[in-house]
């Protein structure tokens, strides 16, 4: 169970069926928005909280394997993998915008990266309760595997010379690395593709770079 922060949050969650319950400060009783919520049929518990409702969702961790076999079978399919993000923010907008794209599944290393706390929870505005984010122990063997299930590995990066317009297959994996220094060496070597996203400056912060390359995937 996870909880996640603020009415966008909670009636996100209650569309999706995850909500188990809110609790919201009985000082916004008279507000249209918790009237909504009580509408909905959802449980509330009346509590003094420093948010005006908090709302705690169902959060099923699936097995990779079991995730990977479904959206296989999909049409149209894609695959985030964040190569050792660290920041909360960079982390929560990226949960957010895979959301908002339609991405299957968010794949991170079970070390040295960024994991799903409240503050990421509450950064993505609930998105991360939507969402398929596995921890894995290597990166690499899961890049192999979706090659085996015919998807596409698409690596960010800036020196990269394929531009992203058009870039990505029906089935695509989009690979971002870490902030201060990309992907690492052996992640790199495992894409099919570098895609690049031609700008006027040196660099895209990763949340930014990750939410125009989901675009263009989502509309490909």
């Amino acid at each position: 169970m996870k909880k996640v922060i603020g009415f966008k949050a909670v009636f996100d969650a209650i569309k999706k069926n995850r909500l188990i319950y809110a609790k919201v400060d009985p000082s916004k009783k008279g507000s249209s928005k918790v009237r909504e919520i009580i509408k909905s049929g959802v449980k509330i518990e009346w509590s003094s909280t420093e948010n005006s409702v908090e709302g705690f969702v169902n959060f099923e961790i699936k097995k990779i394997d079991n995730i990977l076999e479904e959206i296989s079978r999909k049409d149209k399919a894609t695959v985030v993998v964040l190569d050792h993000i660290q920041d909360v923010g960079n982390f929560g907008a990226i949960i957010r915008s895979s959301d908002a794209f339609g991405v299957d599944l968010i794949i991170i290393p079970n070390r040295s990266s960024v994991k799903i706390t409240d503050k990421v929870m509450k950064i993505s505005t609930g998105s991360a309760a939507n969402l398929n984010i596995i921890e894995v122990p290597n990166l690499v063997d899961v890049i192999e595997r979706l090659k085996s299930l015919n998807f596409w590995i698409y690596g960010s990066d800036a020196s990269g010379d394929k531009n992203y317009r058009g870039a990505f297959d029906k089935k695509s994996c989009i690979v971002m690395g870490s902030e201060n220094s990309g992907m690492r060496k052996r992640v790199k070597e495992a894409c099919d593709f570098l895609v690049s996203i031609p700008i006027r400056i040196d660099s895209l912060n990763v949340s930014h770079a990750c939410s125009i390359l989901l675009c263009e995937a989502y509309n490909s």
